[in-house]
């Protein structure tokens, strides 16, 4: 069998590897042939009279395994269940981890009977089973082979391996012409996570149960229209959303069904059959088809169960990435929905979150959302650069060109900063007013005009709503800066923090960095001063004062500004 040039490569990058490494790991995108490379590896190996183990964790990856070693011409034995290798003639083993990890099985071997072990889904092998295997053969070469793990993957696998022998991206593949191109579209339906708990780093499948079942009508509904045409894999949450779904489909026309751990063996067989035929063009399972199921022709993807997990979302993708020319595949469509207006809080991934550049993430979401069609992702990244990149070029020009023809204008303004760099003028309006540095924190708040309207005079409304909140309309010229700062009053005013008034009647009293006081401690201090006569109470010295708050922060800013008075640090008790 012939390899592809990326295949040829990885394989003698493995080899390489051996000869300084005990063990390394290919990376691998989903569709790409990583079956194909450890076979080749596995029959030079044979032809060099070195017995070789082939883990997995799954019969499906056994199945599969034995089925390409055949196409290489090399003999295997199947260790699972019933079936047994015959130790001394068998010496090429594919065996399922539950059952080699048995001791019973596992010590009839010698230790030292295999040359390499190779682990499928290597992602999986830090599990204690896997490793009471590795470790029973310690002097066997190991390699292990996946698709790209996410950091949590490599982190737990990276006590195993000692090096990556070559990886091989989906982004890769697909430019190369060896994965199919991919198309989003994006289903406005907002389905509300905010209730959903998490288990292990991801989203709990019971409470995806429950708040999918409203959805369900209306998630049909729209892949009547959006799927219509397209042989699709639906990954759910739970087996009984697997079969809600498939009944709801099955009622809008499609030929559907659910596959899941309740079909036998024969049974899950018959679906694949169908599905592979026509018979059937949409199947519904849960997670059960995320890992040794391939079938080219899939040529859409939804994905019902909300993840964090980008090597489970690789995963599911991964179902329809295969090229398939024989059936008239062009690409692979993702319908992918609006989980939640604040999809970010949760983390739920999207297929931008794996092929969009992550500066223009944002952008992609806001061009996506206003999409009423499906988008490729090669358009997607080319709008959102285009996008990115004139924002860019319109603040430079804001800065420096429109600034610059705008500098006889503005050069007069005590607010005004201006300097030359590389001889091009770059403009900051420097701000520096009570209110200003009580909302925004600093003392000096330095704002940037981006466009021209942000540099007409404010506007009456402006103004009146300025000088109603505390702030000297003399030190913000510009409708822009007004805009801002309102923006920053509003972020500001809802916080447990007191009012601009309180803050400059502590002030005014010689109290420091009362705007950073809880609310309540200052209305507190307020009371004490005015029952007082609005003298500061006996004991109580201003300048030094620190209330609870930030006395339980004990916060390495203040101790500092203690000590540049000479006050000694342990004054502030934790």
């Amino acid at each position: 069998m012939e390899l592809r040039p990326y295949q040829e490569q990885s394989v003698n990058s493995v080899f390489e590897e051996w000869k300084e490494h005990k063990s390394t790991l290919v990376i691998q995108a989903t569709g790409t042939g990583k079956t194909i490379v450890f076979s080749e590896i596995t029959k030079r190996l044979r032809e060099q009279n070195k017995k070789v183990l082939i883990l997995a964790h799954r019969s499906e990856l056994l199945e599969q395994t034995q089925n390409k070693l055949d196409i290489f011409n090399v003999k295997s034995a199947l260790e699972k269940a019933e079936n047994h290798a015959d130790i001394g003639t068998d010496n090429v083993v594919v065996a399922s981890i539950q059952s080699i990890s048995r001791n019973d099985r596992l010590l009839n071997y010698p230790q030292d009977y295999f040359y390499a072990i190779i682990i499928d889904e290597a992602h999986h092998c830090a599990s204690d089973t896997y490793l009471k295997v590795i470790n029973y053969f310690s002097n066997a070469k190991l390699l292990g082979v996946t698709a790209t793990p996410n950091r949590a993957d490599v982190r737990n696998i990276s006590d195993i391996f000692e090096t990556v022998a070559y990886s091989y991206n989906t982004k890769e593949a697909i430019d190369d012409g060896y994965l199919s191109p991919i198309s989003i579209r994006r289903i406005p339906i907002t389905i509300d996570l905010s209730n959903v708990r998490t288990s292990c780093g991801d989203f709990l499948s019971s409470d995806l149960q429950d708040t999918l079942e409203p959805y369900l009508g209306q998630i049909a509904d729209e892949l009547k229209e959006k799927a219509k045409g397209r042989k699709t894999i639906i990954f759910t949450p739970t087996i009984a959303i697997g079969e809600q779904m498939a009944d709801l489909l099955e009622k809008r026309g499609f030929n559907s069904c659910c596959v899941s751990s309740k079909n036998t063996k024969e049974e899950r067989a018959n679906i694949i059959e169908k599905f592979h035929t026509g018979e059937l063009n949409v199947v519904t399972n849960s997670m059960l088809w995320t890992e040794g199921f391939d079938e080219p022709s899939v040529d859409c993807i939804i994905n019902l169960r909300a993840t964090k997990s980008e090597s489970l979302y690789r995963q599911i993708l991964g179902r329809g990435l295969r090229l398939s020319p024989d059936t008239g595949k062009e690409n692979l469509l993702v319908l992918d929905f609006l989980w939640h207006s604040g999809r970010k809080g949760y983390d739920v991934l999207s297929p931008i979150d794996l092929f969009i550049d992550k500066s223009r993430i944002d952008i992609a979401e806001d061009i996506l959302n206003k999409e009423n069609t499906e988008i490729s992702i090669e358009d997607l990244q080319n709008k959102a650069d285009a996008k990115y990149l004139l924002a860019e070029n319109l603040k430079k020009a804001s800065q420096k060109t429109f600034m610059g023809s705008k500098f006889e204008e503005i050069q007069d303004n005590p607010l005004i900063k201006y300097y030359y760099n590389d001889n091009e003028l770059d403009t900051i309006v420097i701000c520096n007013d009570e209110a200003i540095s009580f909302y925004t924190g600093t003392n000096n708040y330095e704002w940037t005009p981006l466009r021209k309207w942000e540099l007409l005079p404010c506007t009456e409304k402006q103004i009146d709503f300025l000088k109603n909140t505390g702030f000297n309309i003399d030190n913000i010229p510009y409708k822009g800066l007004a805009a801002q700062l309102i923006n920053i009053y509003y972020k500001n005013k809802d916080k447990d923090k007191c009012s601009l008034k309180q803050y400059r009647i502590l002030k005014n009293k010689g109290f420091i960095n009362a705007n950073k006081w809880k609310k309540k401690e200052v209305a507190e201090m307020i009371d004490k001063i005015s029952k007082n006569h609005w003298r500061c109470p006996y004991g109580i010295k201003p300048n030094l004062y620190i209330p609870d708050s930030l006395k339980q922060k004990a916060s390495k800013r203040y101790k500092n500004y203690l000590k540049g008075y000479n006050i000694k640090p342990n004054i502030i008790k934790k």
